[in-house]
């Protein structure tokens, strides 16, 4: 029986759907494929159309997943960047005033 899956890796793996074929006949969890893979829900597919939704879906989800940590990380930085600031000014004037009464200590 002709069924589809996809190698999901953005660096590496397959844009397309990759047709394979079921070990034994039957489809679905928990036999294996042609390759030996499991047929998990998410990753075999009974048409091509089917796979290429699921593919589809699983590469927008991700950019938008690393888009979202991306806008977290950037609101991070300007933070630690505001915060390292505020640091630094203070250091600096503790440094005046030590100076300033370093006799007295």
């Amino acid at each position: 029986m002709k069924i589809w899956t996809f190698d999901y890796d953005p660096s590496c793996g397959s844009t397309s759907p990759i047709e394979t074929s079921c070990e034994d006949g039957t489809f679905g969890y928990p036999r294996l494929d042609a390759e030996g893979r499991t047929m998990f829900v998410n990753s075999h597919f009974r048409t091509k159309g089917e796979a290429w939704k699921a593919l589809r879906n699983n590469a927008a989800a991700h950019q938008s997943m690393l888009s979202t940590a991306y806008r977290d990380a950037q609101a991070h930085l300007r933070r630690t960047t505001d915060d390292l600031a505020k640091v630094a000014s203070f250091t600096s004037e503790v440094e005046r005033a030590f100076e300033r009464d370093k006799d007295q200590a």
